[in-house]
């Protein structure tokens, strides 16, 4: 079966990923990486996000899930675009850093650094926050085009506009243009 996919940032491209492995071929179209909202990304991996954040029920297996595809695409790739150090996350307010001693009585692989313990851990840092022991940064950029070049390899196609005259040769279709859909021109109507 053949795929489309509207969208070259994470999303479209990790959809490749597993349309692939469930035997589909794969295009993905895609204006230009430079307009991709994946490039805004910090790249920070971590399953605590949100203002008051909290661990929701199945981050483990989304975490692993994300772990095993970037093992994936690191093993062809031809340069690093991933720091796993951990992620330290400041506290911005009074009430955050409540809550993030309360998280870190909580969750296992989290700690809660005083503002002595932050500035001594990492030197000029002066705010209290969390240690996220597992948390990576990944760079976004990089990622991406490690997972394009990881694609290509395995036979994606990659256009920068839709093809001509028609998309009636495809089984399936994905729009994973996020925020920029509006500007991407699709030659069918979306119902």
């Amino acid at each position: 079966m053949r795929l489309a996919i509207w969208g070259g940032g994470y999303a479209g491209l990790s959809a490749a990923v597993y349309a692939l492995d469930r035997g589909f071929s794969v295009c993905v179209y895609e204006p230009g990486y430079s307009h991709s909202g994946s490039l805004a990304s910090t790249g920070f991996l971590h399953p605590y996000t949100g203002k008051f954040p909290v661990k929701p029920p199945d981050a483990d297996c989304w975490m692993h899930a994300t772990e095993e595809l970037l093992e994936r695409v690191e093993k062809g790739s031809l340069h690093a675009f991933r720091r796993r150090r951990g992620l330290f996350r400041p506290a911005l307010f009074p009430a955050q850093e409540k809550h993030f001693v309360k998280m870190a009585r909580k969750y296992a692989g989290i700690t809660f650094w005083s503002r002595e313990e932050a500035n001594k851990n990492i030197p000029g840092i002066k705010t209290a926050g969390l240690y996220l022991h597992q948390g990576q940064q990944i760079d976004s950029a990089g990622y991406l085009k490690a997972l394009k070049y990881y694609l290509e390899k395995r036979g994606v196609s990659f256009f920068s506009s839709a093809p001509e005259p028609s998309l009636q040769e495809y089984d399936r279709m994905i729009l994973a243009k996020g925020a920029w859909a509006r500007e991407f021109a699709l030659p069918c109507r979306l119902v």
